[in-house]
């Protein structure tokens, strides 16, 4: 416990020990710290042309309190934190502590949840939470490619009482609601004397084995001696692949974003902290290769070897505030690396700091969907020229402006929205094609244009076709001068869409394997490693039967 208080106070913020009425506890060991933070309010920049410097307002701190009480049991260590210490002791909790408690007092099917937050390991949506009207099931929200980050749900009287330890007389309802994520909260008022116990029933709890597997990965846990080597050579493996990327010009395969991704996206300004500089104010939005551009502006950028590299660039610290400058979110550039990657012929994701494998069975099971959906939507006469790896998709894009009953609209976005970037058309179909280099993580990006540019379609068929006008329009005046001299019919680009029902309008996604060997989706998806791409795939083809259109996927043929 003394070890782990020497690393929590490693920080500018110290936590001092606080004196108790009673050194005794039983079989627990309990030590209890507190702090304070004192800073000045962010609105006061805002004031400060007017104050005079007597002011109280020019000289006033805010001070925050908080505290931190540690309950060793066993080998064991459990926190209680009020205030802000909750972030000061996250980086040493089990990440899924709360929710390996919900799967030992649940079974699958229990209609117990009242909300869900969750990560996409695949598909376009990062993150969401959900609320429910009636109790839903786990079972009913398992499945592949999604972790379950946070979980609130219904605990009934006869748990409070036999699993938990709660009185008749401490029950006044008959239901109270819990919290599960790398904490565990329930929301009822209790002593200490009551908290010691808890500690001990959730010990107990804790050597039982799951009731069900609540993610269709397998966490692979840091605090098991045997995986210690794994996890190294894992995290080495990432810097690796990250110096190589940004050694070669290529932006890394890779999301970024802080595990508390709302904290992080509503914060009200973002930094990278610079050693003996001002720090680099940056986008909530920003990527990875985006980190990397404004260390290089900023002259804070070395990659002359991959030591130097994670010293400039992934052990930087970025941290987010809002509007009264307290910190939201906290963490090294590495931290906030999440990705798909290949290591050793297995296939692990990388989610919040932690480790997850992904089973064999399960990449079997998206791959048989994936081929399932292949057998309808693969098309290999659509688009017939040869893509040239070493140009950019504009180049290829432009092969067909002025073949017949085609046109090219790529870069052309009224709205902010690329409608796609080769149209073919014919008597019974338009074909809607967006092209993309390579089969990664890109092709998430992809399939969520072509998602937007489909609502917009939609929307449009409804309304009159005044954004595909406007296609046409921007078109007409694109400072690219092959874009500008296509020759459209005479009535408009819209009267091609004009008495089309939404099946025979087809979205495409085009793409070029970039793989040094030649290989096909169809025929062997199996060489294909990203479960990303797939997955994405198959959420678009929803998405696009949902509002009525096709789908064809088209796998470009290279010089």
């Amino acid at each position: 416990m003394d070890e782990l208080i020497h690393e929590v106070n490693n920080g500018k913020v110290k936590f001092v020990k606080s004196p108790l009425l009673k050194k005794d506890f039983g079989p627990f060991k309990v030590k209890l710290f507190y702090a304070d933070s004192e800073y000045p309010p962010k609105w006061r920049s805002f004031l400060e042309p007017i104050l005079d410097k007597r002011s109280t307002l020019a000289q006033v701190e805010n001070i925050s309190y908080s505290y931190v009480c540690f309950v060793g049991l066993e080998e064991n260590i459990y926190a209680v934190t009020g205030g802000f210490a909750g972030q000061k002791v996250n980086r040493f909790m089990i990440p899924d502590f709360g929710l390996e408690i919900l799967v030992r007092v649940f079974s699958s099917d229990s209609r117990v949840v009242k909300n869900i937050q969750d990560r996409g390991l695949t598909g376009n949506l990062l993150a969401q939470t959900k609320f429910y009207r009636g109790d839903q099931r786990f079972s009913d929200e398992n499945q592949f490619g999604k972790i379950f980050k946070q979980v609130q749900a219904e605990l009934n009287k006869e748990l409070l009482k036999n699993i938990f330890g709660f009185t008749d007389e401490q029950l006044k309802r008959n239901k109270s609601v819990c919290m599960a994520k790398d904490s565990f909260q329930i929301h009822k008022a209790i002593d200490f004397d009551m908290m010691l116990s808890l500690v001990s029933k959730i010990a107990d709890l804790m050597k039982k084995q799951p009731k069900f597997s609540l993610n269709k990965v397998e966490h692979i846990s840091r605090r098991k001696p045997q995986n210690e080597e794994l996890l190294n050579e894992l995290d080495l493996w990432v810097q690796n692949t990250l110096y190589n990327a940004c050694k070669s010009g290529h932006d890394a395969d890779v999301d970024f974003c802080h595990k508390k991704f709302e904290d992080y996206f509503n914060a009200d300004s973002i930094e990278i902290i610079i050693d003996n500089g001002d720090p680099i104010e940056i986008s909530r939005h920003s990527s990875f290769s985006d980190i990397v551009k404004y260390l290089k502006d900023s002259d804070n950028y070395i990659d002359d070897d991959e030591g130097l590299f994670k010293a400039s660039v992934l052990s930087r610290k970025v941290v987010t505030y809002d509007s009264e400058g307290i910190v939201l979110t906290s963490g090294s550039v590495f931290h906030h690396i999440h990705g798909e990657f290949s290591y050793k012929n297995n296939t692990y994701f990388l989610l919040d700091g932690e480790w997850y494998f992904i089973k064999p069975k399960f990449i079997n099971d998206l791959n048989i969907e994936c081929l399932e959906m292949l057998k309808y939507a693969w098309d290999i006469k659509i688009l017939t020229e040869p893509f040239e790896l070493k140009r950019r998709e504009s180049t290829y894009n432009q092969k067909y402006i002025n073949k017949p009953n085609f046109f090219v609209f790529d870069t052309i976005t009224p709205d902010n929205i690329e409608s796609c970037d080769i149209m073919k058309y014919d008597n019974n179909s338009i074909y809607l094609i967006h092209v993309k280099k390579g089969f990664n993580n890109s092709i998430r990006d992809l399939t969520s244009q072509i998602n937007i540019a489909a609502k917009r379609i939609q929307e449009d068929l409804r309304t009159g076709y005044g954004y595909i006008e406007r296609v046409e329009q921007q078109t007409r005046r694109s400072k690219v001068d092959c874009l500008k001299k296509q020759q459209f019919p005479k009535n408009g680009i819209a009267s091609l869409f004009k008495d089309k029902a939404p099946q025979q309008i087809i979205f495409c996604l085009a793409f070029v394997d970039k793989a040094s060997s030649k290989r096909s989706l169809k025929e062997e998806i199996n060489k294909f490693n990203s479960n990303i791409a797939k997955f994405s795939l198959l959420e678009l083809k929803r998405e696009l039967y949902a509002m009525g259109f096709g789908f064809k996927i088209i796998q470009l043929t290279t010089e």
